[in-house]
């Protein structure tokens, strides 16, 4: 409020200086529900963005992002930096590359062609 304001409110003979109560939405969603609603849906899935979140949960951006940074301190929801959990064939790719790299004389004897350069596309990693 501006003083303009107070001042006719003071004139009107208000003597408090105290806002007065005001009806409506509290100015902030940051609850100990709503901290405990973002949290299962982070932990259900690490993939989600700050945005897919607030929308899920008919939330602020911003409150969800606060609730993300200050409550959970987590600093960033992203598929490059979580840590992906392999499967049963991927762990025995990493092993027998991980065995061809110590046996690097091995790649002595390889005789090699044409290159052919081959890339894979994961929806779910981005």
């Amino acid at each position: 409020m501006s003083i303009f304001g107070w001042h006719r409110r003071f004139k009107e003979g208000r003597e408090d200086v105290q806002d007065d109560p005001r009806s409506g939405q509290p100015k902030t969603q940051t609850t100990d529900a709503n901290v405990g609603r973002v949290r299962t849906l982070v932990h259900s899935d690490q993939r989600l963005g700050v945005r897919v979140i607030a929308e899920e949960l008919n939330m602020n951006r911003e409150t969800v992002r606060h609730i993300v940074k200050e409550d959970l301190g987590v600093r960033k929801i992203s598929a490059k930096m979580v840590p992906q959990i392999l499967t049963h064939d991927q762990k025995c790719r990493l092993h027998i590359s991980s065995d061809l790299l110590r046996n690097a004389e091995m790649f002595d004897r390889v005789i090699t062609g044409d290159e052919t350069w081959c890339f894979q596309y994961n929806l779910e990693t981005k």
